[in-house]
Formats: structure tokens, sequence, C-alpha cells
């Protein structure tokens, strides 16, 4: 179940549009500022393209269930993933930590 939930996660996450690539330069200095990067992750116009509450509805979570968030950056769905199924999900920031909990 972990598995498929991954995959269908992976697969809902992604835009349903082709996104244009950033400039080299631009990519290699994202990471330079790092409030400005977790802005960019925390920017309320990011549910627009990111469609979380599609991704869980596909997920179909439930309490107990195991779910990993790899690469949490900011955590923006690790929230939404841990009230779903509650202690029992795990977070691996990439780019900053963030203490979190299911309430």
């Amino acid at each position: 179940m972990t598995s498929v939930a991954l995959a269908v996660l992976l697969g809902a996450a992604a835009p349903a549009f082709p996104q244009a690539a950033a400039p080299a330069p631009a990519m290699r200095h994202r990471h330079d500022d790092p409030v400005a990067y977790i802005a960019s992750l925390e920017d309320p116009k990011r549910d627009d393209y990111q469609k979380p509450d599609e991704v869980l509805k596909a997920l179909a979570l439930k309490p107990g269930e195991v779910i990993a968030d790899i690469g949490s950056g900011s955590g923006y769905f690790t929230l939404r993933f841990a009230r779903a199924v509650g202690d029992t999900a795990a977070s691996t920031p990439s780019t900053s930590a963030r203490t979190w909990s299911a309430t």
C-alpha cells in the first residue's frame, strides 16, 4: 500500500501542464537566500498548481497508514499528510527543518 500511495502522490502532485525550465543561473542560485526560497514554497498561489486537496483526495489516506514525505522542504504537504494519517507520518526535509505534529 505504501508504494501505491507514493506512486499516486508522485503522479498526482505533478502539474497537468508542462512547466518552463528555469534558466541555469536561476537554478544555481535558487537556494542562496533561504528566506526567499521558503517564502516561495509557502506562497498561497502554490495551491493553484499543486492542488493539495486533489492530491490528498487521490491518495485517500486513512488514519494509521504510513506515509513518508521525502524532500519535504518547508512542509507544504507534510502537515496535510500528518492530519490525514495521524502520528504515522514521517518527513525528510530537503531544504529546512520544521517541527510539526498531527494536531
